[in-house]
């Protein structure tokens, strides 16, 4: 997406905080510190209050480690004030998963420069079969390099995108010794969730999509058309992204595309509204696997994709 576009994006999402008075940011993925404008855009979305509350840049540093020093300083004084970071490893086995050689070294030049420049960093780990066993040692050598915003911390891949294949995940045998507090509630094997949501009549009932959570993801494509993409309960809807195209941000404006949206949703998602946890561990849920799942991924992704994928075939 060009400079232009992202810029008349960024207005529209400001037009949208001020009609509802919620907050509204961008989120940008593959890797936005490849962008040659990226200065300009990132000022442009602090100085119109784009953020959250504890806002913080995702990023896997490439950019970041390649900017000018005066460039770090502009971005600090207009209040880009976190960076997140996400590893696999360190050394060659961050750089095999991330697919190129020296993206390790790029994560360490960001963390000092942020360092260097007052900026505030996060970091965590990608969790796979492959890597789990070397979270502690990799957690050690990276909160040695400065002060870290927060500990050091971990996710497993979604049920989609090029992590996702099965082969990937984890079990929950092999993450155990990190399931501590209030993780062990959340991450469990499919077996759990299956056995765990049958087994309790609140679960059971639950709706798959629950409209009043109060997060709504909007998927912008670079000709500014406009897609709903997810919430709180995941995002299965890229099965049939069509069937969720809510229309075109030039021609409509993303206020008017907003209202009719919460006016009546697309139809995949009224689908997900009366659906339930229940119908879907019944009918999606494999008892024999002791992979890990964050419920959300399990049920809002994994299930529900499933389901939407079969009532399309219909």
């Amino acid at each position: 997406m060009d400079e232009s576009t992202i810029q008349e994006l960024l207005d529209e999402l400001a037009r949208l905080k001020t009609h509802t008075g919620i907050a509204v940011f961008p989120q940008f993925f593959d890797e936005p510190t490849l962008h040659p404008a990226l200065v300009n855009i990132m000022k442009r979305q602090l100085e119109l209050g784009l953020v959250f509350d504890g806002w913080w840049f995702s990023t896997n540093g490439f950019g970041l480690a390649r900017m000018a020093d005066e460039d770090w300083h502009t971005l600090g004084e207009v209040g880009f004030t976190a960076i997140r970071l996400t590893l696999y490893g360190t050394g060659e086995q961050h750089d095999s998963f991330a697919g190129r050689e020296g993206a390790y070294q790029d994560i360490l030049e960001t963390i000092r420069k942020a360092e260097e420049h007052g900026i505030d960093w996060l970091a965590g780990m990608i969790l796979t079969s492959e890597n789990e066993s070397h979270f502690e040692n990799t957690k050690a050598t990276i909160e040695a390099l400065g002060s870290p915003l927060t500990e050091f911390g971990w996710l497993i891949p979604q049920s989609q995108g090029r992590a996702a294949d099965a082969g990937f995940r984890p079990t929950i045998q092999q993450i155990s010794r990190l399931l501590t507090g209030d993780k062990a509630n959340v991450w469990k094997s499919e077996e759990q969730f299956v056995r765990g949501i049958l087994d309790n009549p609140d679960l059971s009932s639950r709706k798959v999509w629950d409209p009043t959570c109060g997060i709504v993801y909007l998927d912008v494509e670079k000709d500014l058309d406009l897609y709903f993409g997810g919430g709180c309960d995941g995002d299965p809807f890229h099965v049939d992204k069509d069937q969720v195209r809510l229309g075109n941000i030039r021609d409509d404006g993303i206020v008017c595309l907003f209202e009719d949206l919460l006016e009546e949703p697309p139809a995949p998602v009224r689908l997900l509204s009366v659906v339930t946890w229940g119908e879907l561990a019944d009918k999606y849920g494999n008892p024999d696997n002791h992979q890990a799942f964050h419920v959300t991924d399990l049920v809002g992704r994994k299930w529900a994709a499933q389901y939407l994928r079969e009532y399309g075939e219909r």
